[in-house]
């Protein structure tokens, strides 16, 4: 499920739906008027992740008409972590587009890399993100 929100601020820690989780990863400068993926966190060695949610926070925009799509994964295609969707509506800076795990979700075991991919480009003359996201680590 996923739906834009007000990004939560604070000490790192961000509940909605039920879901608490730290905040394990920020990643500022993401093009998305760009195809490509962007690494955004790795799991420390000895330690399991569980990814309750990620925060797409728009940086910075300019005469932006239709949203990126993207997705966050550990395999290739960026997908099995939060499936890509169209960020509907987030066009402007200040604005968030939030993914929720709901149901299924994956589990990233120690030194698996989470990336997030751009795989349609924002349609306007400059979008940039900042990508939040958060679990757990076990």
């Amino acid at each position: 499920m996923s739906s834009p929100v007000a990004l939560v601020t604070g000490r790192g820690y961000v509940s909605q739906a039920g879901y608490i989780g730290e905040r394990l990863a920020v990643v500022s400068g993401i093009n998305l008027k760009t195809v490509g993926t962007t690494l955004i966190y790795t799991v420390p060695a000895g330690q399991t992740a569980l990814f309750t949610m990620a925060f797409v926070e728009i940086t910075a925009a300019t005469a932006i008409t239709i949203g990126a799509t993207g997705g966050l994964g550990i395999s290739a295609g960026e997908a099995d972590v939060f499936a890509p969707v169209v960020f509907a509506g987030v066009l402007a800076a200040g604005q968030v587009w939030a993914f929720q795990s709901a149901g299924l979700t994956r589990t990233g075991p120690a030194a698996s890399v989470v990336r997030y991919g751009n795989d349609v480009a924002a349609t306007g003359t400059s979008q940039t993100a900042r990508i939040h996201l958060f679990g757990f680590l076990f």
